[in-house]
């Protein structure tokens, strides 16, 4: 019985002996090694230190042209198959990868692995990157993955064959796309003293003074303008990122094979006397408009994306500044509402901020937080159209807009009791609008009724009699 037990527990050593060595004479492979926390804490770098930083990097893949990139002073430039500017970030990324490569397991060791490098799809690599610095120069090269856990053969120079993550392949897999530069504008924001856009049926030039920008339309070189004004922070932060947006998608060989017709010019001015042009061109491929750009420092075309291009597109009215007030919040420290028919008045009692109570008709504690709310909706508060300005006579045109004896009238006092603004509210405009101005009284816009929702008619709108918010 014992005799049995031995040759059977012989035969299942045998087996899997043999099992091992088929796997190797089939695979090429050692099975993988457990490996501990101690172990797997001691992995060792594919790449070891150099002593100079990365200068040059050649990416070959199996069928493609190699991909060349080559870092001048802080810059990087890709030098073949075009010439072009390289994605900085994307090329430091990938080398940042590389620097944290490790391997896993030795498969099989330098001086055996020349003859079997079609056992690891090594003499294949995908990919193969050398890198290359002042005194050194190193190739990593990656083949087919493991049959048993999913890691991915490797090797480095002239070295044994080793295991590295699963991962690896995905991470250091770039191809040209990815790591060439796709961004047409790649100067800071604060670094744009003026932009301009020169379409068919609309055109307009921002500049930009100190920290203030104003609108100009049409563009002069077009025509004589008719609009130069103060423009709308927001409206201009929207077309600046939308010029920033303005990415190349897809590289197509040439312009010749496009239908092309023109559809913009785009005008950057730098700082120091830099300029940018770029020509905007579009095509119908089937039902779908694309918008290309066309003799920039990227490629003789490149496809941009469409939703930049609408963003580029604004009517210069909508760039203009169009809030109705401009008051600074901190300086409110009374509020008179005047209805025609009843006067309240709040007011924020010395040394009390944020703190609001009712003095008009009668005092009394009320909910500081609708104070608050009003006052910052009225800071906000935009015009839908400014239909007159530059008034002459302001008695005769206001009183078109029954603004002479508006509706509702605000009025912002500082400490002294000093006017920081009027709203007065006038006639309808239309379904949902009201005209209004201000205590310039040069201007006469339509503003939504909406916006004046929360104007208090009564003490009880400001909450009268209950606790003052905190």
């Amino acid at each position: 019985m014992n005799q049995r037990v031995r040759t059977v527990t012989s035969s299942l050593a045998f087996l899997a002996l043999a099992i091992a060595a088929g796997a190797w004479v089939i695979f090429g492979v050692m099975l993988p090694r457990a490996t501990d926390p101690t172990e797997t804490s001691k992995m060792l770098r594919m790449l070891p230190d150099t002593p100079a930083p990365v200068d040059s990097l050649l990416i070959e893949h199996e069928a493609e042209p190699p991909l060349r990139i080559q870092r001048k002073d802080d810059a990087w430039t890709v030098r073949s198959p075009m010439e072009t500017p390289a994605k900085g970030n994307a090329v430091e990324s990938l080398l940042l990868e590389l620097k944290n490569l490790t391997k896993e397991d030795e498969v099989l060791p330098a001086a055996e692995a020349e003859e079997r490098l079609s056992s690891f799809g090594l003499d294949r690599p995908r990919p193969s990157i050398v890198v290359k610095g002042v005194g050194f120069e190193h190739r990593i090269s990656l083949g087919d993955t493991s049959p048993f856990d999913g890691r991915i053969y490797a090797r480095r120079d002239d070295g044994p064959v080793v295991l590295i993550h699963e991962q690896s392949r995905s991470n250091l897999d770039r191809r040209a796309f990815n790591l060439r530069e796709k961004r047409l504008l790649r100067h800071p924001r604060n670094s744009i003293s003026s932009f301009g856009v020169r379409m068919p049926d609309s055109s307009y030039l921002l500049e930009r003074r100190e920290s203030a920008w104003s609108v100009t339309s049409p563009h002069p070189a077009d025509s004589q303008p008719t609009l130069h004004d103060r423009a709308d922070r927001t409206e201009v932060n929207k077309t600046l990122t939308a010029l920033e947006n303005l990415g190349a998608t897809r590289f197509p060989a040439s312009s010749t094979e496009l239908d092309l017709e023109r559809a913009a010019t785009i005008e950057v001015e730098l700082e120091g006397a830099k300029r940018l042009e770029l020509e905007l061109a579009k095509s119908m491929d089937g039902d779908v408009l694309r918008y290309y750009v066309l003799g920039s420092d990227l490629a003789d075309v490149v496809e941009v994306r469409a939703d930049a291009v609408r963003g580029l597109r604004q009517e210069p009215g909508n760039l203009r500044y169009r809030n109705v007030l401009e008051f600074v919040r901190s300086e409110v420290r009374r509020v008179e509402i005047d209805t025609g028919e009843k006067v309240l008045a709040v007011r924020q009692p010395p040394g009390r901020e944020g703190h609001w109570r009712l003095a008009e008709p009668e005092p009394a504690d009320i909910e500081s937080w609708r104070v608050t709310n009003m006052l910052r909706t009225l800071s906000n508060l935009k015009a839908e159209e400014i239909v007159e300005e530059d008034i002459g006579d302001p008695d005769t045109i206001l009183a078109e807009y029954d603004l002479l004896k508006p509706s509702t009238l605000v009025r912002l006092l500082d400490e002294a009791e000093n006017e920081l603004e009027i709203l007065a509210i006038g006639g309808e405009a239309g379904p949902g609008r009201r005209y209004a101005t201000n205590a310039k009284r040069r201007r006469v816009f339509t503003v939504l009724e909406s916006r004046l929702a929360n104007l208090p008619k009564t003490s009880s709108d400001l909450g009268a009699g209950t606790q003052s918010s905190p």
